[in-house]
């Protein structure tokens, strides 16, 4: 007789979850058990689902995986092998402005009740993306405090400058994951730049506070050269507005190849920019900040807070010659080789959940 596998709870992000939920009405939705055959996945499969789609592609060969979408209510009966892998979730009421900022949880989704009714409990594990913004996530600090383990994904320096935040209390019980990419789903579709002194800037990504968008604004206030154009819903003061969304296919992004060569992300509480990496793997060269969630030596770092240091920047990536970009263009498809992939990614969240891993920072 075959041994059972181990039952993994997973709530994350479901696509078309609404309307599996319509379907079904008060019954039980198909992705929960039959997922594998029910979801339209998209290809390639944006963030944040992309998350759930690996987990499920590459866990599911040693758990039994039962899925639940993010904002489900629910309070789950927990086996003595089962585990819970999920995400917090806000009470939607005390939504505070448009910047999405909540103040409290929902005692009744199922991540946030299993931790109440489970308080401490091992078979628990929290993961979502992780900075250090309290106005974006503050109001789970409670049921941080009362999970057993919580795995940020985010980039390095939200880690390695975790005892100066908020969050310092997680020293000890979090562990740190990166984004993953899969960079066949995103090929290379730069080919070559621009003359030097009249390359562009391109930004793709939400027009809100935490994406520093004043930033952006200054940069181009202050730089008669500049040239940004950004695809996003909103104003980007002094910049081109492509279009208020796109389906990002290679087609797409190979036509904006031949007019962009930059890409810009001036976030200050920004988990783990999953553009960045897109950016990276179709050939542009990167500039964005370390709270966009990257501090590699390859990326031109920006601040911030200081325009005239990010115009410095971005004078010199104009300046730099078509051999140099191209040199640092490969250095990112060794680092995306590296560094963020799905492998890594799923290969280290087995070891966090088998608890043979814990970051203590």
């Amino acid at each position: 007789m075959r041994d059972r596998k181990q039952r993994l709870h997973l709530i994350y992000a479901v696509p078309y979850a609404e309307k599996f939920r319509m379907l079904t009405g008060k019954g039980v939705p198909l992705y929960r058990k039959y997922w594998r055959y029910s979801i339209p996945w998209l290809k390639p499969v944006p963030a944040p689902q992309s998350i759930t789609y690996n987990i499920l592609k590459t866990l599911s060969k040693s758990y039994e995986v039962l899925l639940y979408h993010v904002d489900e209510k629910q309070s789950l009966k927990l086996g003595n092998n089962d585990i819970v892998l999920g995400h917090f979730w806000p009470d939607m009421r005390t939504k505070e402005n448009s910047n999405n900022n909540w103040t409290r949880y929902d005692p009744e989704q199922i991540t946030n009740a299993a931790i109440l009714n489970y308080p401490y409990d091992k078979r628990i594990f929290v993961m979502t993306p992780f900075n250090h913004s309290t106005e974006q996530s503050g109001w789970a600090i409670p049921l941080m405090k009362q999970a057993h383990h919580y795995i940020g994904i985010c980039g390095d320096y939200w880690v390695d400058t975790l005892d100066q935040s908020a969050y310092a209390f997680l020293q000890g019980k979090m562990s740190h994951l990166n984004m993953g990419i899969d960079i066949r789903h995103y090929p290379k579709v730069k080919t070559g730049f621009s003359k030097a002194g009249k390359r562009k800037f391109l930004y793709i990504g939400r027009i809100s506070k935490e994406k520093n968008i004043d930033m952006l604004e200054a940069i181009a206030a202050s730089n008669k050269n500049f040239y940004g154009g950004y695809i996003g819903k909103g104003v980007i003061k002094g910049w081109h507005q492509i279009s208020s969304s796109a389906v990002l296919t290679s087609k797409f992004m190979s036509k904006l190849a031949l007019e962009y060569d930059f890409f810009i992300n001036a976030s200050n509480y920004d988990a783990q920019a999953t553009t960045v990496l897109e950016a990276m793997s179709w050939g542009f060269v990167v500039a964005c900040t370390p709270q966009s969630g990257y501090v590699e030596e390859s990326i031109f770092r920006l601040s911030t807070n200081n325009v005239e240091h990010n115009i410095k920047i971005i004078e010199l990536m104009n300046s730099l010659d078509e051999n140099e970009l191209q040199a640092i263009v490969h250095q990112y498809q060794i680092l995306l080789r590296k560094k963020y992939t799905w492998e890594k990614f799923t290969d280290k969240l087995i070891k966090i959940l088998s608890n043979e891993f814990i970051q203590t920072n």
